[in-house]
């Protein structure tokens, strides 16, 4: 690996790997499990769960998977999980057509930066 990597590259992958594994536990901790005796507990052993059981960022966890690792999920009734459907198809059109999530450019190595925002147009009245 070393070869084909190098031994910076390595300790850059792997910092980035502490820092996500360090950002999940404080999320879950501060947030989800705030004021629970085992948050603690529960919080690391959920974020070690991410990062060492699933393979990407963009890894897609179902009701079951997320259940396994301890998130506190339940599963939608189906008029729901249809609305939901439907948003998430309304979200991604509205990002394909940059109203919403605007490329903003090439970060690094094909990387697109996203804006976090939404385009104003102003209606004459």
């Amino acid at each position: 690996m070393v070869i084909q990597e190098s031994a910076l590259g390595i300790g850059s992958l792997y910092r980035v790997s502490s820092l996500t594994g360090h950002y999940a536990f404080r999320l879950l901790h501060d947030y989800l499990f705030r004021g629970r005796s085992d948050g603690a507990t529960k919080a690391q052993s959920i974020a070690d769960g991410l990062l060492h059981t699933y393979p990407s960022h963009n890894f897609v966890l179902d009701y079951h998977m997320a259940s396994e690792l301890g998130l506190p999920v339940s599963e939608m009734a189906e008029d729901e999980s249809d609305v939901t459907k439907s948003l998430i198809d309304l979200l991604g059109h509205l990002t394909e057509e940059q109203v919403i999530c605007k490329d903003l450019g090439d970060v690094d190595e094909g990387e697109m930066l996203k804006a976090p925002f939404f385009r104003l147009y102003s209606r004459e009245v």
